[in-house]
This record gives C-alpha cells, sequence and structure tokens, in this order.
C-alpha cells in the first residue's frame, strides 16, 4: 500500500512549511539559518510536509542520496531547531 504526502521541494514553500512547523524560532533563508537545509530540500534530496495535513514530516525526495541524511541532519543542528530522524 502507497502512501500519499502533501509534500514540496520548491524552496519558497518549503520555507513556509519549516515557518508553520517552528513557530517560536527564527526561520530564515540564510546560512545561519535554514538555508543549507533548504539547498538540499530544492535539490529534491528530501522534501517538507504541509504541517496542515502532517506533523511536520520531512520525507525523502527524489534525489535522495546515501548521505543526505548525515547532512541534514547536520543543516539543522547548525540552524538550531530540534527534529527526529530523517
Amino acid at each position: 500500500m502507497t502512501g500519499f504526502a502533501f509534500a514540496t521541494c520548491e524552496r519558497h514553500r518549503a520555507l513556509e512549511f519549516l515557518k508553520k512547523i517552528y513557530p517560536s524560532s527564527r526561520v530564515e533563508d540564510t546560512e545561519d539559518s535554514v538555508k543549507p537545509l533548504l539547498d538540499i530540500i530544492e535539490a529534491d534530496e528530501l522534501r517538507v510536509c504541509d504541517p496542515d495535513f502532517h506533523r511536520g514530516e520531512i520525507i525523502q525526495g527524489r534525489n535522495f542520496r546515501d548521505d543526505t541524511a548525515e547532512r541534514a541532519t547536520a543543516a539543522l543542528k547548525s540552524s538550531g531547531l530540534a527534529f527526529g530522524t530523517i
């Protein structure tokens, strides 16, 4: 059985979703915030699910690579945002 997710790799929409997921945090497309993560998302290695339908999930994109999860985890840590496993 295949699931269906409302998810995006579009940079602007992903940023909007991340702002909804982290409403109390500074979430901006800057190096010291989520730009490194957005670069990974824009390359469609990961996608951000719409938090109005899903609980702030980040899922694999079409171009997911062996090192994507490691790079994304590092990007999340450097941004100061907490997240579960990718």
